[in-house]
């Protein structure tokens, strides 16, 4: 598809959705220890606000798909012969 002399591949648009889906995971695993280790009705804001938390991000994900994302299916650098760098 993209010769790999001329071109090279970015990650970053990647990279950002896998942070968010990271971070919230982050949540959803902290709430589960923290109601492990303190049960219910002791963790019921703790775990409301995990949930809400997670249920923010995972939209923010969405708008990020729809809006940043869009239809890419590779984002490449490359430079010509002049030392400018555009993506493809």
């Amino acid at each position: 598809m993209v010769n790999e002399e001329e071109c090279v591949e970015e990650f970053t648009v990647v990279d950002r959705r896998l942070v968010l889906c990271t971070v919230a995971c982050g949540f959803s695993a902290f709430a589960l220890v923290y109601d492990y280790l303190f049960p219910f009705p002791r963790s019921e804001v703790v775990l409301a606000m995990c949930a809400i938390s997670y249920f923010i991000l995972m939209g923010v994900l969405s708008l990020y798909s729809i809006f940043c994302e869009g239809s890419i299916f590779m984002l490449a650098r490359t430079t010509d012969t002049t030392g400018k760098v555009s993506f493809v």
